[in-house]
């Protein structure tokens, strides 16, 4: 049938566009990302590097570590105040 594709792709709770996320959040998500994004993006590619070439001894310890990392950067914000909003609208298909 026509709804094939929810055989085979991942559909998310939520999508940031212009469609799901009102103008002022969408503005304001940017004054934030642009304060804490080069942070953020910093230690993931740490994070990425260090997978990709063998780095990580225990990768449970060091992911858990690694969320942390995150959340502390900036990232908890950023969840908190836009992806767990309720004027941030649920994903359709």
């Amino acid at each position: 049938g026509e709804e094939w594709y929810k055989d085979y792709c991942i559909e998310p709770i939520k999508y940031w566009s212009a469609t799901y996320v009102p103008t002022e959040m969408m503005e304001k998500f940017t004054e934030d990302w642009n304060t804490f994004g080069a942070d953020i993006n910093a230690i993931h590619a740490d994070f990425r590097d260090r997978s990709w070439n063998g780095q990580i001894a225990n990768i449970n310890t060091e992911w858990e570590q690694y969320i942390n990392q995150l959340y502390e950067a900036g990232l908890e914000k950023l969840v908190n105040d836009y992806y767990n909003n309720d004027e941030f609208m649920l994903y359709k298909t």
